[in-house]
């Protein structure tokens, strides 16, 4: 993700702190779960990262789910117009990784970024179980996306038939199944979703 965000090694590690703790306010309650997740981790001793990187982490739990935040929003007040950009940018990341296990059944087993003429491309690799529900979530959260990187977020899912590989002779590719492209409830595209042999 790199060459999207451009945010270095110190980014993806708050990234991935803040992919690891966003939920962790539904120990309080599931309601509003991201605003209990960002107060634990401010209030936390998280090791490792001083009080400034606990804030990015917290602002991006804080952010994860719920309307997408504009660079205004009072606890982005805190922060440099800067750092505001990137912690939206990273949120922005975060938000899409979140809706791409929203059934927490696993279905989604990889994913990479393709760099491609129109802008870079999501891969997502699917487990036998159909993935719209994710891809739907998704839709849901691309907004802050498309504010923040200034491009419609792509995808091609790839889908491996686990049954399948088990049948398969040793060393050979899993199987794969296409799917086709997927439309919001309205009947408008939102996502360019290929499939991929």
């Amino acid at each position: 993700m790199k060459p999207v965000h451009g945010l270095g090694s110190l980014g993806r590690e708050l990234l991935e702190s803040a992919a690891l703790l966003h939920d962790v306010g539904a120990s309080i309650n599931r309601s509003k779960h991201h605003h209990h997740s960002r107060y634990l981790i401010l209030h936390a001793a998280l090791a490792g990262f001083d009080r400034e990187e606990a804030k990015w982490i917290a602002t991006m739990a804080r952010f994860h789910t719920g309307r997408p935040p504009k660079l205004s929003h009072p606890e982005l007040a805190e922060f440099v117009p800067r750092d505001r950009r990137r912690i939206l940018q990273l949120t922005a990341i975060l938000r899409i990784a979140d809706a791409l296990d929203h059934s927490h059944r696993g279905r989604i087993v990889a994913v990479r970024v393709v760099d491609a003429p129109q802008g870079p491309i999501l891969e997502i690799a699917s487990r036998d179980e159909d993935p719209t529900l994710e891809l739907w979530a998704v839709e849901q959260k691309a907004a802050l996306w498309g504010r923040c990187f200034g491009a419609t977020l792509r995808f091609q899912v790839r889908c491996f038939s686990l049954a399948g590989a088990r049948h398969s002779s040793p060393g050979a590719a899993p199987q794969r199944a296409p799917y086709a492209s997927l439309r919001a409830a309205r009947g408008t595209p939102l996502l360019r979703v290929t499939s991929r042999r």
